[in-house]
């Protein structure tokens, strides 16, 4: 085993106190040098009076609490009745809202089960998926606040263990290495555990030390109707007619129901509904039908489900708290363990062993107790294994879970298994925080938590993994120790299972989420806002004015042009073609600073703008002429200088349309890119309106090619590249997918070199367009997650990644005093934090907008 154990034993006694708690009809025993039968209050209800005390038993079954009956003076504040089988499936599970503490509750209920001069004893719980970490620790805990040292231990364990307290000598050496399997007629349904049963020697006589495996039989067959009380329920509503109050008092103020499930004798039942009318509830003999009927089904659902295994089990042991319960069967009382037992002999080769335990020796409180024993003795009780721990890690540039126990781990039940991850895990310099999640197994939900560090380590911290888990009793917790100490703080890193945050997100959900986040940025679509809409400004001129305007100008032929011209760069240029911020156009009306245009990245207005009827029939005629009045000019033959230049505006209009840009204009552009020919400053509103899968491969294969240019002519670097590519990835969420390798290696490269040019010039906007696309540049990690990892093992992509990395930090430094430094340190940060794939999610916005008479070119 890969790991060490720790004994944890109580003080040296062989006398032992075993509970088995499962709201039917608790027992409890306990073993010394006899054996002791306590039954205490055996009913299914609890009544909470006041703040911390609690009737149980007798006393909660004959209070008038809870029973809509009038209460007695010194009552006069009724309170409910709890049941106890109600609260065991609910504690750990659920929130509770009530006014009590329900973990108080029945923490009262179990002290109230044991003998009062006992402080410590030992509880079963059922091996079911259910009864998972949180449910064990809520035991632990409610037993904790009533004075009671509880320890746990698996119910088909506790089986075992008291089934081989009676086990001749012959029987037991008959079973050494045999499988077993325990099935038990539990509240839930009908479950059943496989164990492996070695027999060893123990205080000079042979004894059973079962074994729990990681992949052993584990399994339910839930009753059909529902859980045990949900069949109560349903038949409690038939007897009621109906009425839900009346229905509530047949289940918890009368014995008419519990006591044939318990096998007692049947009582009658007086009862007030919610009409405060009275009936007699004559007491049956038997479980109601409905509720019969599911369990006989799931009984035989289950033989079927799993005849193979029963076969071949070496032993085979039936028990359970509804064992005893008495059901009709048309002739004459038969119980659920009679029907069980033989129908897993009929399954079974004659003399093969069979043991039916009725509920009333409390085989489970005994074994129970005689884990305790053993533990007191210093003995061997059981072996478990340990639910796979796992934890998230960042290894070759990729998030994954990594194992912290390892899935062959067993351990003895009842000590601490202790294991160190040494030399495999590192906090790099600068981390902030440190974003944990927990896998284990057998356990529904995932551990979420958030470590933050008051101050960051200055250099790369080697830190040592120790997970520490007792089987069983609810206990797992990882320590995060750094080499160092003191080297991630004066306050431990610690994660506690019960402690974290239980989030509903799968293995594959989490580490897309870390992929995504901690990798690349998410996508930052251009949004459009209505106050440029309605903008009105001073000299009276708005948009919708323009627009209607622009629908009478005519068309751009040789005769129009120069009209058409001053038109559009006088006017439309400047309503349409417009970014600014709602604090501008409202003259301060509105605080926000963001820039907006007309249209978000999506081609959409808007919502009431595109609600509008008015609006939507205007822009589809601007768009429509404008469409068409592009397409004369770019399909013509010859143009004049100011035909070509009302071209390249309509151009530049159309795309402050984005995704709803003109199909003729869209189209020129996906001509320039393939024919390698932009018209000037085109390239740079390429990545506004080139949006769909093929016109995605068409615009990366141009801009990579100019960018190969670009770096390899000598002449000066062509920030509209950088531009268009920024603004796709950044735009379009599949953009990064679709960049091709050898591409976006290419444009890193680009992205590498402007940001050179730009440690010798002080060009902010240069830097601005290098910054946002290198940004950008790593969406296409959704394709090739080492993409600029600086410890990727592709040794180009790591050289490329370091260099870029060493650039950002020195370039940071360079400009902190300077104001178009201080506006993209944030944005830096969360790059350099994404190179290592520890981004935080933050939104990068960068203004790298240019205007095109600015800027430079490679035509």
């Amino acid at each position: 085993m890969d790991g060490s154990v720790i004994e944890d034993r109580p003080a040296s006694s062989a006398v032992a106190v075993g509970v088995d708690l499962n709201g039917v009809r608790d027992r409890c025993l306990i073993v010394g040098a006899g054996r002791e039968s306590f039954v205490g209050p055996p009913g299914p209800v609890v009544v909470p009076i006041g703040s911390n005390h609690v009737l149980t038993g007798d006393e909660a079954i004959a209070s008038f609490h809870g029973r809509g009956w009038p209460s007695p003076p010194e009552a006069a504040d009724v309170q409910p009745r709890l049941p106890v089988l109600a609260m065991i499936q609910r504690i750990g599970r659920h929130p509770s809202p009530e006014s009590y503490a329900l973990d108080l509750v029945l923490g009262h209920h179990i002290r109230s089960v044991v003998p009062p001069r006992v402080r410590s004893c030992v509880l079963a719980v059922p091996d079911l998926p259910e009864y998972d970490e949180d449910v064990r620790n809520a035991f632990i805990e409610s037993a904790s606040r009533v004075g009671l040292d509880l320890k746990l231990l698996w119910r088909p364990v506790a089986a075992v263990l008291g089934w081989g307290e009676d086990a001749t000598p012959n029987e037991l050496a008959r079973l050494h290495d045999a499988e077993a399997i325990v099935v038990q007629i539990l509240p839930d349904g009908i479950a059943a555990t496989g164990l492996r049963l070695e027999i060893r020697p123990l205080a000079s006589a042979l004894a059973v030390v079962p074994v729990r495996r990681r992949d052993d039989l584990r399994t339910v067959v839930h009753y059909d109707g529902g859980n045990l009380a949900a069949l109560l329920r349903t038949a409690a509503e038939i007897d009621a007619d109906g009425d839900p109050g009346l229905a509530s008092q047949i289940l918890w103020s009368t014995g008419c129901y519990w006591n044939p499930l318990a096998g007692l004798d049947a009582v009658d039942g007086l009862v007030r509904g919610t009409g405060g009318r009275w009936r007699v509830i004559d007491g049956s003999g038997t479980l109601p039908e409905p509720v019969a009927v599911g369990m006989t089904r799931a009984i035989h659902a289950f033989c079927e489900h799993h005849a193979t295994a029963l076969r071949r089990a070496g032993l085979v042991i039936v028990e359970g708290p509804l064992g005893g319960a008495a059901m009709g069967n048309g002739v004459g009382v038969t119980t659920p363990l009679t029907i069980l037992a033989e129908a897993i002999r009929a399954l079974r080769p004659d003399g093969s062993p069979v043991v039916s335990a009725p509920p009333e020796p409390g085989l489970v409180a005994l074994g129970c107790a005689v884990y305790g024993r053993r533990r007191a003795l210093g003995q061997t009780s059981y072996f478990d294994f340990l639910p796979a721990i796992e934890i998230n890690a960042i290894r070759d540039g990729r998030h994954c879970f990594v194992h912290l126990v390892e899935p062959s781990a067993r351990v003895e039940g009842g000590m601490t298994y202790e294991r160190s991850l040494l030399d495999r895990f590192e906090v790099t310099a600068g981390t902030e925080e440190l974003e944990f999640y927990l896998l284990k197994q057998d356990e529904a939900a995932a551990r979420h938590s958030l470590v933050r560090f008051a101050n960051p380590p200055m250099s790369d911290v080697r830190v040592a993994v120790h997970v520490t888990q007792v089987p069983a009793q609810g206990h797992a917790r990882v320590e995060v120790r750094p080499d160092a100490a003191g080297a991630l703080g004066t306050a431990p890193v610690l994660l506690d299972w019960g402690g974290m945050e239980a989030i509903e997100q799968d293995r594959e959900a989490i580490l897309e989420i870390l992929n995504g986040k901690g990798s690349y940025p998410i996508v930052t679509p251009q949004e459009a806002h209505i106050c440029l809409w309605t903008w009105v400004r001073a000299n009276g001129g708005s948009l919708r004015k323009d627009l209607y305007d622009f629908l009478r100008i005519g068309a751009p032929d040789a005769a129009n042009a120069m009209a058409y011209k001053r038109f559009i760069s006088g006017r439309l240029e400047k309503t349409f073609a417009v970014r600014a911020a709602p604090m501008f156009a409202t003259g301060g009306a509105d605080p926000d600073r963001r820039l907006y245009t007309l249209f978000s990245s999506d081609g959409r207005p808007p919502t009431p703008i595109g609600a509008d009827r008015g609006w939507t029939d205007l822009l589809q005629a601007v768009l429509a002429k404008l469409d068409a009045d592009y397409g004369v000019l770019f399909g013509a033959p010859t143009l004049s200088p100011t035909q070509r230049s009302v071209l390249r505006a309509l151009r530049k209009i159309a795309t402050f349309t984005f995704g709803a840009c003109p199909p003729t204009v869209r189209g020129s552009f996906r001509r320039m890119c393939i024919d390698n020919a932009p018209d000037r400053r085109a390239t740079m509103y390429m990545g506004r309106v080139l949006r769909d899968e093929a016109d995605l491969a068409v615009l990366f294969t141009f801009l990579s090619e100019r960018a190969w240019l670009g770096m390899n002519s000598g002449k000066a670097l062509n920030s509209d590249i950088a531009k268009a590519a920024a603004d796709v990835l950044a735009f379009h969420e599949p953009a990064g997918a679709v960049l091709m390798p050898e591409q976006a290696d290419t444009l890193a490269k680009f992205a590498k070199a402007m940001l050179d040019d730009c440690a010798d010039h002080r060009r902010p906007q240069r830097y601005a367009g290098a910054l946002r696309l290198t940004a950008f540049l790593l969406r296409h990690r959704m394709r090739r997650h080492d993409f600029l990892y600086p410890d990727a093992l592709d040794r180009g992509t790591a050289n490329l990644g370091r260099k870029i990395e060493s650039q950002l930090k020195a370039f940071k430094e360079k400009t902190a005093k300077t104001s178009y430094g201080l506006q993209h340190d944030a944005a830096i940060d969360e790059i350099l934090a994404l190179l290592r794939h520890r981004g935080k999610g933050l939104r990068i916005d960068i203004d790298d907008e240019t205007s095109e008479d600015g800027g430079d070119s490679d035509e």
